[in-house]
C-alpha cells in the first residue's frame, strides 16, 4: 500500500472515504482524480483509495506521482489482484478508515462540491 500526502488531524468519526476501482484505464482514472483532488470537504477526514484490478499493478506509478502532490485528500493506492470489480471494492474498503464510503468509477467526473453534497446529506 501507497500513501501520499498528509495524514489528516481530523477525526475519522465522520470521515469519507471515496473508493475507485480501476482495471487498465488511466485516462478514465486521470479524469476521475482530477475532478476529486480538487474537492473540499470542512470538517470531515476525506480519503481517496484506488484500488488497481490490474494483475501489473498498472495504475501504480500514476497514483503514487498523484498522490506525492497532493496534500489533501490523502491517496491511498491498493492492489487487488484477485478478479473482479467487487474484489478491487473489498481490497479498498479493508483500508478505509471514513465512516462513509463513496464510491466512483475510474470513468467518472464528479461536479464541483459533490463530495461534501454527499456528506451533508449523511450527516
Amino acid at each position: 500500500m501507497l500513501k501520499g500526502g498528509e495524514v489528516s488531524k481530523i477525526s475519522w468519526e465522520d470521515g469519507v472515504s471515496i473508493i475507485i476501482p480501476t482495471y487498465k484505464r488511466p485516462k478514465g482514472l486521470h479524469a476521475a482524480l482530477s475532478t476529486l483532488v480538487s474537492e473540499k470537504v470542512t470538517s470531515n477526514a476525506f480519503e481517496i483509495i484506488i484500488s488497481d484490478n490490474d494483475p501489473a499493478g498498472g495504475a501504480k506509478d500514476y497514483v503514487a506521482e498523484i498522490a506525492a502532490k497532493s496534500k489533501k485528500p490523502e491517496i491511498i493506492y491498493v492492489h487487488a489482484t484477485e478478479p473482479g470489480v467487487c474484489n478491487a471494492r473489498n481490497e479498498a474498503m479493508a483500508v478505509a478508515r471514513g465512516r462513509f464510503l463513496l464510491f466512483v468509477d475510474d470513468d467518472m467526473e464528479v461536479t464541483p462540491g459533490w463530495v461534501q453534497k454527499m456528506v451533508d446529506l449523511l450527516l
